[in-house]
């Protein structure tokens, strides 16, 4: 499915003229018609449905785990240049960094268990599924996207768990 597929696209599928066309050349029945729409709206669901789980899954035991290790070492090493140096020693650099990484490590949490919360809500009726990933899930997952990949440009590449986009352009 292309990223700004709506399920209710798949409505043309019932359109009568649709139907009675296929029908009178004998390629699929008004039923078999029905059958196929159901199951394009089954299958967007579970689609988007895996792609939810799966980035969970990513943010949770890969891409937050090496976003904090990151901050964490830039702690360590502000904290290790004020000892060797002097309470005086601001380290602006790494404590902005560190700053910056903690923010988005929060956020990116945050709006995984949203995530979280929200599969747990989606309808049973395979439209009203279909229209809410759609409309609520893939939405929370673009915003998932946008933390994940500041974070991306944020560690360096020693951390990072995933081929990074220039590793994957200049192999």
């Amino acid at each position: 499915f292309a990223p700004d597929f709506k399920p209710e696209s798949l409505g043309a599928y019932l359109d009568p003229k649709n139907i009675e066309l296929f029908a009178k050349h004998g390629i699929f029945t008004e039923n078999e018609f029905h059958a196929r729409y159901e199951i394009h709206l089954e299958a967007y669901s579970k689609l988007i449905g895996i792609e939810a789980r799966t980035s969970i899954d990513m943010v949770l035991h890969q891409i937050l785990p090496a976003a904090i290790q990151y901050s964490s070492d830039l702690a360590y090493s502000i904290n290790q240049k004020r000892q060797a140096l002097g309470s005086g020693v601001k380290a602006v650099a790494e404590s902005a960094l560190a700053e910056q990484i903690s923010n988005c490590c929060d956020r990116l949490y945050q709006n995984t268990e949203k995530l979280n919360e929200i599969l747990k809500t989606v309808p049973k009726a395979n439209l009203d599924a279909s229209s809410y990933y759609c409309d609520v899930i893939v939405p929370a997952m673009e915003q998932l996207r946008k933390d994940a990949d500041l974070l991306e440009k944020l560690t360096p590449k020693t951390y990072w768990p995933y081929p990074i986009y220039s590793d994957m352009l200049f192999y």
